[in-house]
């Protein structure tokens, strides 16, 4: 009987001993900054559990045991600009626990824009994204030109600079924008603006007419970084090359055509340089807004451009006593606006071409004394000419004409004070009708014929006097 009792003990003892499968896990959420890091999970359990995570930039250690244990959750430093989130899952047969898990945002600073900007300066913006409070900074060099003028927008800001325009050699300005809290990475724009066009322009001229070797006294400033309306003969008014006076700095060469290039010129002097040689280049004819064009001694040679016509707001042409050849051409009737005209002493030849005496109806002074290839009879159109300036003035004396002063030229207009033909080869008598002329009166034709302060007409070459034709 007691073997029987004892039996059904060791029964019921190994029966109430037996536990339930159980797990805790704690905590159940886990957040990480940005930085990443480590954290423990404790498990409590009598099972065999396996730990599973997901999520980008987390793991767990380790992936698998029995009973109670703590676990290693880790994250990577976060690597996006959007807060990341994943799941622990701890899991037997019948038992699963999960822990939630966080990680805040890496802090993100990105900049996209164009770094480069015309010489003119002006508005200059970029795009910044980014997900964290931060500073922008210009480096000190630049600071004279770059201003940071604000920001705008929420997690998308437009970062606004004000450039200013650029006198000098092409430069660069370093702008940083940072993390204020120093973890994000720092943004650098190195900011190139072009060089100012007139200034390389300019630079071009000075290098093809021998810059180096220039009149130290009237080039001042050329080729430096100092602002070019500081530099010597240049006038620069609202941002645009209004004047180039480059006389008497001893410019030496061909005149290039990039002088071409300064369409904004009103006023431009090359006078006094007697080693700028060549031909005025045909892309002259591009400075539409020229009111002066002079070039007195000087080498120019060659033939003159046609494409002069196209300054019809030139009112001042003097080209004397430099090489120039051939003949005035008669594209020139288009310098409508024309009221002084000067190429005395050069090589010219004739004829003079007509249009010119219809088109230029605002001329005070025709100056084409001392060229001794103008020859052939003196042109009739001077005496269909009509002006409304107050003066009227003809030089063709110490040149080649011929034949005799056309009858036409009794209709110059009466505002003509100066008839000067003397010493080219004259032979007519004087016609009636220029005797008549009311500028002229009887005492320029009848004094001493060597008298050429007086005596403007009759004295010809070779000690030909001419006579004056009956008059009624």
């Amino acid at each position: 009987m007691k073997k029987i009792v004892l039996a059904l003990f060791v029964v019921f003892g190994v029966v109430s001993c037996q536990e339930d499968p159980r797990m805790e896990v704690t905590p159940l959420s886990i957040s990480f900054t940005q930085q990443g890091g480590t954290e423990n999970i404790s498990v409590s359990s009598n099972v065999t559990w396996t730990a599973t995570v997901t999520g980008n930039g987390f793991s767990v250690s380790p992936a698998s045991g029995t009973g109670d244990a703590v676990l290693s959750l880790k994250a990577d430093a976060a690597t996006s600009p959007d807060d990341q989130t994943g799941t622990l899952t701890i899991k037997s047969e019948t038992l699963s626990a999960t822990v939630t898990i966080s990680q805040g945002a890496k802090n993100t600073l990105i900049v996209t824009g164009n770094n480069t900007i015309d010489a003119a300066g002006g508005a200059y913006t970029v795009t910044l994204q980014y997900n964290t409070t931060y500073q922008v900074e210009i480096a000190p060099t630049a600071t004279a030109w770059i201003q940071y003028t604000g920001t705008k927008g929420l997690s998308s800001a437009t970062l606004a600079f004000q450039v200013a325009a650029n006198n000098g050699s092409e430069r660069t300005g370093v702008i940083t924008v940072k993390d204020a809290a120093g973890i994000a990475a720092t943004q650098t724009i190195t900011l190139t603006q072009k060089e100012n066009p007139l200034r390389t322009a300019l630079l071009g001229l000075y290098n093809a007419l021998d810059g180096a070797n220039w009149t130290a006294s009237k080039k001042t400033n050329w080729n430096s970084e100092e602002p070019i309306e500081t530099w010597g003969g240049v006038t620069i008014e609202n941002g645009k090359l209004t004047k180039l006076n480059l006389s008497g700095f001893g410019l030496k060469g061909d005149l290039p055509a990039l002088v071409s290039s300064f369409t904004d010129l009103t006023s431009l002097n090359l006078g006094s340089n007697p080693n700028l040689t060549g031909p005025l280049p045909n892309e002259i004819g591009n400075l539409i807004n020229l009111d002066a064009l002079m070039a007195v001694t000087t080498g120019l040679e060659g033939p003159l451009p046609a494409s002069m016509g196209n300054l019809s707001k030139l009112t001042n042409l003097q080209l004397n006593n430099n090489n120039i050849t051939g003949t005035l051409p008669a594209e020139w009737a288009g310098m409508t606006a024309l009221k002084s005209f000067g190429m005395f002493n050069t090589k010219i030849s004739g004829p003079l071409p007509e249009a010119i005496f219809t088109g230029w109806k605002h001329i005070g002074s025709i100056l084409l004394n001392n060229n001794p290839n103008l020859s052939g009879p003196l042109p009739e159109g001077l005496g269909t000419m009509t002006t409304d300036n107050s003066i009227f003035n003809i030089h063709m004396y110490e040149c080649n004409f011929t034949g005799g002063i056309p009858a036409s030229w009794g209709n110059i207009p009466q505002v003509s004070k100066q008839l000067r033909v003397y010493g080219n080869k004259l032979t007519q008598p004087v016609p009636a009708a220029v005797q008549n002329h009311p500028s002229w009166t009887s005492d320029k034709w009848d004094s001493y014929k060597l008298n050429t302060d007086i005596h403007y007409i009759r004295t010809q070459q070779n000690n030909v006097f001419l006579d004056l034709a009956a008059t009624e």
